[in-house]
C-alpha cells in the first residue's frame, strides 16, 4: 500500500480523520455524478456550514442533492423532490 504510507491525514472540527485521498475523491464526484443527474454534492469531507447550506436548499426544494458518505448503507444517494427519490447508488 505505497499510497497509504504516504497520504497525508488531517482533523476535522469535529475530530474526525480525513486525508487527501478523501479529498481527492469529493472532489472527483461532481462530474462523474452530474452524468447520471445533474445536482451539487454534500460531501462528508465539506465543511459543516458548506453542508448546512447545501441541505437547507435541498429541503427547501431549491435545488435536488447528491449526499456522500461512505459509512452510509448506499454510499451516494439522490435527493429530488420528484417521484423515485431518493435515489440510491450502492
Amino acid at each position: 500500500m505505497p499510497r497509504f504510507s504516504h497520504a497525508r491525514v488531517c482533523t476535522k472540527d469535529d475530530g474526525s480523520l480525513f486525508s487527501d485521498a478523501d479529498l481527492a475523491v469529493q472532489n472527483a464526484l461532481p462530474d462523474i455524478l452530474s452524468a447520471i443527474f445533474p445536482a451539487p454534492l454534500l460531501g462528508e469531507e465539506m465543511p459543516a456550514s458548506a453542508q448546512r447550506q447545501l441541505w437547507e436548499d435541498c429541503q427547501n426544494g431549491e435545488t435536488p442533492l447528491w449526499i456522500a458518505d461512505l459509512l452510509l448503507t448506499a454510499p451516494l444517494t439522490l435527493l429530488t423532490d420528484s417521484p423515485g427519490s431518493p435515489f440510491l447508488l450502492h
